[in-house]
């Protein structure tokens, strides 16, 4: 990426809970370096031109302030600013398009930022969302999730789910919704992660399909 950049775009990434997979308990840092999510490498290969920004939520994706009022906006204004001696000049470009990710239990908090009031919402180009439909009360990730893609219809979600877990009824239940509100900026996949070294696939499934929605989203660029 061209230090002399003056719209970048970004991947905001929510972890899951780091409570179950030795050696991603500690930070960001430890869950990044664990061979289940190798998210930078994966993103480089690519070629595409964007800033992965992955905060240290709680051990059980506690967000902290991250929901408050005007949460997001501040988060992503303090790292532009820590990030500005890189960048030539030592001013830090504008966010063009701004993709949210999430793996697991950050599925809740990922949801509450895509329908926020946030500057930094309404930049939202794509959802990525990986075994995190979890959230069955009333059929929240069903009926929150087709709200927004109604009232999006330029922006992408895609949702993976593993079949069979406590994932699939939100998922197909958003699915069939789509379907009936013809909502074509939605789709929903069962993820075809499989264990791994005795890791459950439901920890695999951000990697498995992490550098392909890269490779395909047409609001990152080389």
């Amino acid at each position: 990426m061209s230090r002399r950049s003056t719209a970048i775009d970004v991947i905001l990434y929510l972890h899951g809970h780091r409570t179950s997979i030795p050696g991603a308990r500690r930070s960001i840092w430890a869950y990044l370096k664990h061979k289940c999510w190798p998210l930078r490498e994966h993103l480089e290969a690519t070629g595409k031109a964007a800033v992965l920004v992955a905060p240290t939520l709680g051990p059980k994706s506690e967000p902290g302030t991250l929901l408050d009022a005007g949460g997001l906006d501040r988060y992503l204004q303090r790292v532009l600013a820590v990030s500005a001696p890189y960048w030539q000049g030592g001013t830090a470009p504008a966010i063009r398009h701004l993709i949210l990710a999430g793996h697991s239990g950050a599925g809740q908090p990922m949801r509450v930022l895509a329908n926020s009031r946030n500057r930094a919402a309404e930049l939202v180009k794509e959802v990525w969302g990986f075994d995190c439909t979890y959230s069955a009360r009333q059929d929240a990730d069903a009926n929150e999730w087709s709200s927004w893609a109604q009232r999006h219809p330029a922006s992408r979600l895609c949702i993976y789910f593993v079949p069979r877990a406590p994932t699939q009824d939100q998922a197909l239940k958003l699915k069939g919704r789509a379907s009936r509100l013809n909502l074509s900026n939605v789709s929903v996949v069962g993820s075809g992660a499989r264990p791994r070294d005795g890791i459950h696939q439901h920890f695999w499934v951000p990697i498995e399909h992490w550098r392909d929605l890269i490779v395909s989203s047409p609001y990152l660029r080389r």
